[in-house]
């Protein structure tokens, strides 16, 4: 299994990358992972609480499900991922499974993290944006979405989403592979780099 990390800050293009590769490779198994399904179970918390919890710190993150299930797919173990729900803020009791494949596209903000994933991933990519082109892009996500109003995007993107970039992602960018710019990207960077690598 060769695993493709894709990491960046909220709004950068994780997710249309990500998409843009599993229509290119569409000729090989390919699988997506998005480490937001990995966030942490605080239903035990009420409502009120868990819609106050700052999602954009890795603490958030259940990185050892997310280790041992990355393992488990290079060991050709099928896993059974969580299911999160944005809108009441904890996990579902229904989960996906999800079949070795031959590329995996592991997508997130915190992917790069811890040292252990990091090992595991065979090309990273961080997208390095501008902060008002991410913000644009969060405003139009999350209110299509996620039925958040802009008020409230522009406040948890001003005071959680980049605080938390500035300190635990933005750092992680010189251990990556390759860094893009999500506003041009060149596809043929990525699959040269994948079919050397691979």
């Amino acid at each position: 299994m060769f695993l493709i990390g894709i990491c960046g800050g909220s709004g950068s293009g994780k997710t249309t990358l990500a998409l843009k590769l599993k229509k290119y490779f569409k000729s090989r198994k390919i699988g997506h992972l998005d480490c937001d399904s990995y966030y942490i179970d605080n239903s035990h918390l009420p409502m009120k609480e868990r819609s106050k919890i700052n999602f954009d710190h890795p603490r958030q993150i259940d990185f050892n499900l997310l280790y041992n299930d990355l393992k488990s797919l290079k060991n050709s173990k099928k896993i059974f991922i969580p299911k999160y729900s944005y809108k009441y803020h904890r996990r579902l009791r229904t989960r996906k499974t999800m079949y070795p494949k031959e590329i995996i596209l592991l997508e997130g903000i915190h992917i790069l993290h811890k040292k252990n994933i990091l090992d595991l991933i065979d090309l990273s990519i961080f997208l390095d944006l501008d902060k008002k082109t991410r913000l644009e892009r969060r405003i139009k996500r999350d209110k299509k979405e996620r039925g958040r109003s802009k008020h409230d995007i522009i406040h948890a993107f001003n005071n959680k989403s980049e605080p938390m970039f500035k300190e635990f992602i933005e750092p992680k960018k010189s251990k990556t592979n390759l860094i893009l710019s999500s506003k041009n990207i060149k596809l043929e960077k990525i699959i040269t780099l994948v079919n050397k690598l691979y």
